[in-house]
């Protein structure tokens, strides 16, 4: 394994399909794992912290995907408002969470600000191009999973809560529309442009010196 043991696992959740209510029968299991780099290999350079992507298949013939995240890369992408790492925190299916986990997702969930509709923003006009406009994949699916991100985003934006709502029978017109409207919520949002930095440098330093 590419960290030294499980304890230096902080927390797993459920992302994907699962975590929206939108599963289907035999659907992938969507993991998102946050670990610890030791501290020891970063103070004397062996670090070789990285992202790791792990496929398996459980005993019910369901396979599960696991994306393995160092938390100083978290915790920086948090802080920009990346939207993929900001729901793997603020999942509400935890699998494994311990209390460190649990601090830095509530962190999190009371830190909300502005800068989210960028990663947003981004996501849902770069997955439009690419599969729905160019027809490369333009199914139901992939269309209800552009809409259920940009609906997340601008109840954020609306209400600063993170509601992860099921869509179906998305249309192309339902994206536009729902990128228009981010863009509106993003414009009277009354929250912050950038999160407080402090939280979580406080939480990482306290992490790393355990």
């Amino acid at each position: 394994m590419f960290f030294d043991t499980m304890k230096d696992i902080i927390g797993r959740t459920i992302t994907g399909s699962h975590l929206w209510g939108m599963e289907e029968k035999g659907s992938d299991i969507d993991y998102y794992v946050l670990y610890r780099e030791p501290t020891y290999k970063i103070l004397n350079g062996t670090s070789n912290s990285r992202n790791k992507h792990l496929f398996d298949t459980n005993t019910n013939g369901i396979v599960t995907d696991s994306q393995f995240y160092e938390i100083g890369h978290v915790v920086n992408l948090l802080i920009k408002g990346n939207i993929n790492h900001i729901i793997g925190v603020c999942s509400t299916l935890q699998a494994f969470s311990t209390d460190e986990f649990k601090e830095l997702a509530y962190i999190t969930r009371t830190n909300l600000s502005k800068n989210i509709y960028h990663s947003i923003n981004g996501l849902a006009k770069g997955n439009y191009e690419k599969f729905i406009k160019s027809s490369k994949e333009n199914t139901l699916k992939k269309r209800n999973i552009i809409t259920r991100t940009l609906q997340l985003g601008i109840t954020l934006l609306e209400r600063n809560t993170i509601l992860f709502n099921a869509t179906k029978d998305s249309t192309e017109d339902d994206i536009l529309k729902l990128i228009s409207k981010l863009e509106v919520a993003y414009n009277e949002s009354k929250l912050s442009e950038k999160p407080d930095e402090k939280p979580f440098r406080d939480w990482l330093l306290k992490a790393r010196l355990m």
